[in-house]
C-alpha cells in the first residue's frame, strides 16, 4: 500500500473555529452574514518553497515521531487508554476512507490517532495554540468530539518548548511527558481530504483536514520562521479578502471556507461537525482543465472529472475543452468545479450532494475589487 502514496508528502491541517465574544457581520451584496466565531488563517513566509505568502491553516507534514509507540505509554499514563477500542469511534470511522489513511506505517499506534497529533503539533509549533488534555480532564466518552481547550502549561517555557519542537519533531512527546497530559485528538473532527492538483508536479501534498471549535478565542502567535502573521476572520472576511487581492488564498482554503458559510453560528458548526465526525471523508484531487478563456479546476462529482485520475505520476496532468466560460457556467450536468479567469476572479459550481454527509460549499459569486463592509474590528 505504501508505493500507491509515493508521488505524495503526506500532511495534516487544522481549520481551528474559535466562539466570538460579539457576532461579526459580513456582506455579499445586499446579502448579510453575521458570524459568531472566527476562523485562524496564518500567512507563509514569502520565501516558503510552497504557496509563498498564502493564507492558509495552521498544519505541516507528517513525522516519523507522530507514529512513535512512546504515544501509547503516553496515552495510557495521562489519557486512561490501554487498549485500541478506549480512544473510541475515531480509530474505528465508517464509510470513505481517504488512502493515506488507509497506509500502513509499521506501527501500533492507529494512524487515526498519529495523523491527530500530527496536526496539534503542527498547530503548536506554527502559531503557538497548544491542543492538550490533562490526566484529570480525560474525556468520559470518547465516542464524541468535544470542545477544545488550549492547555494551561504553567511549568513549561511554550517558547522554548516551540523551538524545540520546530527543530525536533519528537520533542513533542518530551512535551506532553513534562507536562503530564496527552494531544486533545477528540476535539478535532475530520472533515475532508486535498490533494496538490494534477499539474502542480514539484511539491505534492496529500493532506486530511481537520476541524476543531473552542470555546473561546486564544491568543495566537507567529513564529517569524515559517509564519510571518496571524490573523482571526470569518469565513466571508477572509473569501473577500481574497477577492480583493489582499490577501492569496489556495483553493481548498476557499472551498473549505465556503463551506463555512454554511454556518453562521458556533453552535451550528460544532453540532455539525460532531455529528459527521465519523461517517467518512472522500478524498479530492484536482484535475486543471484548460478552457478557451479560463482554466478550470474539476473535483469529484463533476460531470467532467476522470474516471481515473492520474494520481501516481510526476508528468503535468491536465485535461483541454474547447469551450468558453459561458459555455462552462451554463452546463445542465453535475458540477464541482472552479472557474478561474484570474487568480481572484473566480466562481464555484456546485450542483451535487455531497457524501459523508458533507455540506456543500455556498457559491455565491464575490467579485474582485468589491467593497468589504464589515462589523469587524480586525
Amino acid at each position: 500500500m505504501a508505493s500507491a502514496m509515493k508521488y505524495w508528502k503526506e500532511a495534516a491541517t487544522l481549520i481551528i473555529a474559535a466562539r466570538s465574544k460579539t457576532p461579526i457581520s459580513n456582506y455579499i451584496g445586499g446579502k448579510k452574514f453575521s458570524f459568531d466565531y472566527q476562523n485562524l488563517m496564518l500567512q507563509r513566509n514569502a520565501k516558503a518553497g510552497f504557496f509563498p505568502s498564502a493564507q492558509v491553516f495552521p498544519g505541516g507534514q507528517i513525522d516519523k515521531s507522530d507514529f512513535s509507540p512512546e504515544w501509547l505509554d503516553i496515552f495510557k499514563k495521562y489519557g486512561n487508554i490501554h487498549r485500541t477500542e478506549d480512544f473510541g469511534r475515531l480509530v474505528n470511522i465508517q464509510g470513505i476512507r481517504p488512502p493515506l489513511l488507509l497506509q500502513d506505517h509499521q506501527s501500533p499506534l492507529p494512524i487515526d490517532v498519529a495523523y491527530r497529533i500530527c496536526a496539534i503539533r503542527e498547530t503548536f509549533e506554527e502559531c503557538g495554540i497548544l491542543l492538550l488534555r490533562k490526566s484529570r480532564d480525560t474525556i468520559s466518552n470518547p465516542d464524541t468530539v468535544t470542545l477544545g481547550k488550549c492547555a494551561a502549561t504553567d511549568n513549561a517555557d511554550l517558547s522554548h518548548w516551540r523551538e524545540r519542537v520546530h527543530d525536533d519533531a519528537s520533542s513533542f512527546l518530551s512535551l506532553c511527558q513534562e507536562v503530564g497530559s496527552v494531544p486533545d485528538i477528540w476535539s478535532l473532527a475530520e472533515w475532508s481530504n486535498w490533494l496538490t492538483p494534477s499539474d502542480m508536479t514539484q511539491r505534492r501534498y496529500d493532506t486530511i483536514f481537520y476541524i476543531a471549535c473552542l470555546d473561546q478565542l486564544p491568543e495566537a502567535l507567529e513564529d517569524t520562521t515559517e509564519i510571518v502573521q496571524t490573523k482571526w476572520v470569518t469565513p466571508l472576511e477572509s473569501l473577500q479578502l481574497f477577492s480583493n487581492a489582499k490577501t492569496f488564498l489556495p483553493p481548498p482554503q476557499v472551498y473549505e471556507f465556503r463551506r463555512l458559510l454554511r454556518f453562521e453560528c458556533f453552535d451550528q458548526l460544532y453540532e455539525f461537525s460532531r455529528s459527521r465526525a465519523f461517517k467518512g471523508t472522500e478524498r479530492y484531487l484536482p484535475v486543471r482543465c484548460n478552457i478557451e478563456d479560463a482554466v478550470l479546476s474539476i473535483l469529484p462529482g463533476d460531470a467532467y472529472y476522470p474516471a481515473h485520475p492520474k494520481d501516481e505520476s510526476d508528468k503535468d496532468y491536465r485535461l483541454r475543452f474547447e469551450e468558453t466560460v459561458e459555455d462552462s457556467m451554463n452546463t445542465q450536468m453535475a458540477t464541482n468545479r472552479f472557474v478561474f479567469r484570474t487568480v481572484t476572479d473566480y466562481d464555484l459550481l456546485n450542483s451535487f450532494v455531497q457524501p459523508t454527509g458533507q455540506v456543500s460549499p455556498v457559491t455565491h459569486h464575490i467579485p474582485p475589487n468589491e467593497d468589504m463592509e464589515s462589523d469587524s474590528k480586525l
